[in-house]
């Protein structure tokens, strides 16, 4: 793609050890103890093999295990470099799949010398390179460098300790990042002729980044999904809730509005989560007829952080929807929470020891989509 960016020295990359493992999840019941919540803290697993998502087109992407080996390399760099967050690997890996499908190009007819390095394929779009298709003639780098994975990804994330120190500027070197949509802050490090192609990749940047976060691995590195701002101490969050003392079951109309029920421990989550985050969307009593859910039976409730449903919601609407599952976590006992589902992943009280788990659907969803991986709302089940 045809990109215009202002040439600049790039200095050479020497990358740290890897950000040792804080938790696998920080979020366990009852309490977290800890002066600033990481509120979804995963650990960058081992790629798995091939993967199948689809695009907001309905495009479906099959990658391979070289594809995804490269998507390990971007996730890992932008786990370990400050200030990148969940939002800035989306970021990455939206950019790297629109740019490069997720493979190391080669540009011989540019570069012939291009070849000698390992790579994935051929490239021919101007004398772009590699993952993210970046210029040596636009000061990313020399042919060599951008020919290594781990340097062009560092080139991409940029920042006070990028090689590229700033120009070109990286995604942390923009100083509006946190203002753009994904799309958006993937368009303004690459300067592509096509800026609308980037959103496309959402869901499929969102199901890598969760088949990453498994866990598993001898040398982990933490993710910090949400950023500073969006980082809750326990002192800050709303008191703590009157606990459920009354008769567990019964019917009680719906105070959502569904012209439904719910049970009584229910009605008494509603009304204590909605005194403690009132600027929020409420639906639970719903039929469902044909599927196995707690919801026509009174005992599940979807939440909304001021988003609609089936769009994929701002870090700060995401941020909210943390903050409210911490406090529902961290009061489960006395809110007889049974399990939580929100931001494509899933927390249940009965496996409470191995804290947020990657959500695959329940054998109901398309966890790629945003309703189908309950990126758009948050699902609450009681145990009565």
């Amino acid at each position: 793609m045809n990109k215009v960016l202002v040439a600049g020295l790039v200095a050479v990359l020497l990358f740290g050890p890897s950000v040792p493992l804080l938790a696998v999840a920080v979020l366990l019941h009852p309490a977290a103890q800890a002066s600033c919540l990481d509120l979804t803290a995963t650990v960058v697993g081992e790629p798995p093999g091939q993967l199948t998502a689809t695009t907001t087109n309905g495009h479906r992407v099959s990658l391979d295990d070289v594809q995804l080996g490269h998507a390990h390399t971007i996730v890992q760099i932008g786990a370990a470099t400050d200030g990148v967050g969940h939002d800035g690997l989306l970021i990455a890996l939206m950019a790297a799949l629109t740019e490069s499908s997720l493979r190391m190009l080669a540009n011989t007819a540019a570069y012939p010398e291009s070849a000698d390095h390992p790579h994935d394929g051929e490239g021919s779009d101007h004398d772009s390179l590699g993952l993210f298709q970046m210029r040596p003639q636009m000061g990313w780098g020399t042919v060599a460098e951008l020919m290594d994975p781990t340097y062009q990804t560092a080139a991409f994330y940029g920042g006070p300790d990028g090689p590229n120190r700033g120009e070109p500027p990286g995604l942390l070197d923009l100083p509006n990042r946190h203002e753009l949509t994904l799309g958006q802050a993937a368009q303004a490090v690459e300067r592509s002729a096509h800026p609308d192609r980037y959103d496309t990749f959402e869901p499929v940047a969102r199901t890598i980044l969760a088949a990453l976060t498994t866990g598993t691995t001898d040398d982990p590195v933490v993710i910090p999904r949400v950023d500073a701002a969006g980082c809750a101490t326990v002192a800050g969050l709303p008191p703590a809730p009157v606990p459920f003392t009354g008769t567990p079951g019964g019917r009680l109309d719906d105070p959502t509005g569904t012209g439904g029920f719910v049970t009584r421990q229910m009605a008494h989550l509603i009304a204590q989560t909605r005194a403690a985050f009132p600027d929020t969307g409420w639906a639970c009593w719903s039929p469902r007829p044909g599927t196995a859910s707690e919801h026509p039976l009174g005992r599940a409730c979807d939440v909304t952080f001021g988003n609609p449903i089936g769009v994929f919601p701002t870090a700060a609407q995401t941020a909210e929807g943390w903050r409210m599952t911490t406090w529902l976590q961290t009061h489960a006992d006395a809110l007889h929470v049974q399990y939580l589902i929100w931001d494509g992943h899933i927390w249940s009280l009965s496996r409470d020891s191995e804290g947020w788990r990657p959500y695959h659907g329940g054998g109901m969803h398309d966890p790629t989509t945003p309703t189908g991986g309950h990126f758009d709302h948050l699902h609450i089940t009681t145990s009565q």
